[in-house]
């Protein structure tokens, strides 16, 4: 392996790591929020049935832009926290992690990125740094699908857009993350034929920028 297919190898494991822990972020805020709100107590959708079976479907958009203007910013927030060493393991649970002045730095074994498992563990540590862009920007939308015979079923996705720069010795690149946690469903029960299935933006181009 050339010195520049393995830094580009290096590069693309790192990337993928950062990925991951965007993802793991996102997942944590959503279910802390979940929790918060108890959103599948909630009356989130409101649906009417006309003389010709057609439905029109209704959002708590008041409450589904307060939980993104939420969710984008504490999922901003918990990243720099990660960045400054504040984090628990699991985030990077196959790698080692150590702190200094600058942010946040984890070790991976030069193994790991030779698709090798038999030298999985053995070499020196690479050290890998990500940090984020400044910005977290997020979306909801609906996606409605047939369920059953009779039934609809609508789900709720917050979309959240990540910019990340991943860090390794001489290289370094911008990572931008799509991640789609589900927030909510619900089943419409009866004759829906004439419904469009599909997916629908509910609310959108939030985003959050916070300094700690």
């Amino acid at each position: 392996m050339t010195n520049k297919s393995f830094k580009s190898h290096i590069l693309d494991y790192a990337t993928m790591q950062a990925q991951k822990v965007m993802t793991y972020i996102s997942t944590t805020i959503v279910e802390e929020l979940n929790n918060e709100y108890h959103i599948e107590s909630k009356d989130l959708i409101t649906y009417n049935t006309n003389s010709e079976n057609l439905v029109t479907i209704d959002f708590d958009t008041k409450f589904l832009n307060n939980f993104l203007k939420i969710a984008t910013e504490n999922t901003l927030s918990l990243i720099k926290k990660v960045e400054k060493g504040e984090y628990d393991n699991k985030f990077f649970p196959e790698s080692e992690t150590y702190k200094n002045s600058t942010g946040i730095i984890y070790e991976i074994p030069v193994g790991l990125v030779t698709n090798n498992i038999i030298l999985s563990n053995v070499g020196g540590k690479i050290p890998i740094k990500f940090e984020s862009l400044g910005s977290v920007e997020g979306n909801i939308v609906s996606k409605t699908s047939s369920f059953g015979i009779n039934n609809a079923l609508v789900n709720i996705y917050l979309n959240l857009s990540i910019n990340t720069q991943v860090i390794v010795p001489d290289s370094s690149k911008i990572q931008n993350t799509q991640i789609e946690v589900p927030i909510f469903m619900y089943i419409i029960n009866g004759k829906v034929p004439s419904y469009y299935y599909g997916t629908n933006m509910v609310c959108s181009n939030i985003s959050s920028e916070v300094e700690l």
